[in-house]
């Protein structure tokens, strides 16, 4: 008798994580004995991430539920929602879906939640890009958190697998299988020296500088002085 498929719930919190997730989930996919879910949030859909539904739109992909979590505030230190409403959201999806398996991703606020709901409700959690630093002082408690609450746990490199041995867990479910970030970026399609000087309006024959800057939520209004410093 054929056995059913393992039901895998794919939950992405962030724009980014579906975005760095997309090589596996198209992996998962081609898999028969695999029936895979996918959870987006609605900070997809909120207006200031216009970008990045497009790209997921490009990538192929189409979200099948949504929660009602939605980040509005401009605020440092604010998550989308109050910590019991968004386990709330998830726990009612997850309940719906039913899934074997609930995979999370990093070490966000949002990952965490889910990892909460899913251990209420008696799901084991994979944890995907386990134990790598961060900058923002707030992630590493939230993935020391998930770390706690999975069952397996997919690390990017050696150093990452060891921390999360040294946090008490099963060294036989922890698998180092490489950066997901580096396979995106791989996978990416770079434009051109000349293309992206037309798109940006800058002469191919001189010299610039490109500067990619991510502001730290942590420290809200004090990432102006470090522009002004990058700038000076």
């Amino acid at each position: 008798m054929k056995s059913a498929p393992v039901h895998v719930c794919i939950v992405a919190g962030r724009p980014d994580h579906t975005l760095v997730l997309a090589g596996l989930t198209r992996q998962l996919h081609k898999e028969n004995s695999i029936y895979l879910t996918r959870v987006s949030t609605r900070t997809h859909y909120n207006p200031e991430m216009t970008i990045a539904c497009r790209r997921l739109e490009e990538e192929g992909f189409t979200v099948e539920e949504e929660s009602r979590i939605r980040l509005e505030s401009e605020k440092a230190h604010q998550y989308p929602e109050p910590f019991h409403f968004g386990a709330l959201e998830y726990d009612a999806l997850l309940q719906r879906l039913q899934p074997d398996l609930v995979l999370v991703y990093g070490q966000s606020h949002d990952s965490f939640t889910a990892a909460v709901a899913a251990t209420q409700s008696g799901i084991p959690i994979a944890h995907v890009q386990d134990g790598k630093s961060a900058y923002h002082p707030q992630d590493p408690a939230f993935g020391y958190g998930i770390a706690r609450l999975a069952r397996l746990h997919f690390t990017a490199t050696p150093a990452a697998s060891d921390a999360v041995a040294d946090l008490g867990r099963d060294p036989a479910r922890i698998f180092t299988v490489g950066s997901l970030v580096k396979e995106q970026a791989a996978r990416t399609r770079f434009q051109s020296r000349e293309a992206f000087c037309s798109s940006a309006g800058l002469d191919p024959a001189s010299d610039f500088f490109l500067v990619c800057f991510q502001a730290d939520s942590a420290l809200g209004s004090a990432n102006s002085g470090r522009t002004r410093a990058l700038l000076d």
